[in-house]
């Protein structure tokens, strides 16, 4: 889900659902990404994680915005699913995430 904030920044919610996560692996999955995303990797193109939020049935991560690409469906049509070292430049300049 798209959402904007108080600067007016683009951001991505990413729902999961609660009731779906069984197994403690799964639970320390999505800690893991938060941690990463939040604390761990502090890089001009790694996406940062601003807030982890929690309702009843969902737990939501809030994340900046990356781009109008999903990276799965890009490296699906790629053979061996990477991109070569000028695709992955070209994709990092038109997403903006390049300094």
């Amino acid at each position: 889900m798209l959402a904007v904030n108080g600067q007016h920044e683009n951001l991505v919610v990413k729902m999961r659902n609660k009731r779906s996560v069984t197994a403690a692996e799964e639970v320390e999955s999505i800690y893991q990404e938060f941690n990463l995303l939040t604390h761990t990797l502090d890089h001009p193109h790694i996406i940062r994680c601003v807030s982890m939020l929690h309702g009843q049935s969902h737990a939501h991560l809030v994340l900046q915005y990356g781009g109008g690409f999903l990276m799965e469906q890009v490296l699906s049509t790629q053979p061996g699913r990477h991109l070569s070292r000028d695709d992955a430049a070209s994709m990092m300049l038109l997403t903006g995430r390049c300094r």
